[in-house]
């Protein structure tokens, strides 16, 4: 293995169904407002920040990227048995940036590229760029699917002589084929059944 290629959703998704509401309005009587805010910089309360969609403002947080993010690199860093290390370098830097007035100001358009001391690669990419092009083609060859759409919102590994491995919540595709044939074999003390993020049949303790 060589290189693991993550793909991010782009948007902000609507999490509350209130992004709409982005107007200043009064503070409802039973919400601490201050409290939620805690060290935060002060900003007027507006609907569209809660409870979800906060995560869009750099005043709390870096919207996909250290969102939604944590949960494939956490899944790269368990299989390539990294848990106890990390990326020495980032590099390749490029994002396209909201206004910083705009009350969801995180990037939608992004790209890194990370290296760990053994060489191992993992890049980091918004889905509207089609970052994982094998899995997409992958996907609509199979029974059922070649109609569906399919979101570069995953993790691939790539390995030597054109294999690779793509998980993804309620997916999981290989080239061979038969790199996903059946069951994982457990491995004791790391290894657990996982019905939540379903990207193996086994999961990190």
């Amino acid at each position: 293995m060589h290189r693991m290629r993550v793909g991010l959703p782009s948007e902000h998704t609507n999490w509350s169904g209130l992004a709409s509401q982005k107007e200043v309005q009064p503070v409802p009587p039973d919400f601490e407002y201050k409290t939620w805010l805690g060290p935060a910089s002060q900003i007027d309360y507006r609907p569209a920040l809660i409870p979800l969609n906060w995560r869009y403002n750099w005043a709390f947080s870096g919207g996909m990227l250290t969102d939604h993010r944590a949960h494939h690199f956490d899944i790269g860093q368990w299989a390539m048995n990294k848990d106890a290390t990390g990326p020495i370098e980032f590099s390749d830097f490029r994002a396209e940036l909201p206004l910083k007035t705009d009350l969801y100001n995180t990037p939608t358009k992004f790209h890194f590229e990370c290296r760990y001391a053994d060489g191992l690669i993992m890049t980091c990419d918004d889905e509207d760029s089609k970052p994982l092009m094998e899995a997409e083609e992958a996907f609509h060859h199979q029974p059922g699917d070649a109609a569906k759409a399919f979101k570069h919102d995953g993790i691939l590994f790539e390995g030597e002589d054109d294999k690779w491995l793509f998980a993804q919540r309620g997916i999981l595709l290989s080239n061979p084929a038969e790199l996903t044939a059946g069951k994982f074999t457990p491995v004791k003390g790391k290894n657990y059944e996982d019905t939540d993020q379903m990207y193996f049949s086994s999961r990190t303790t």
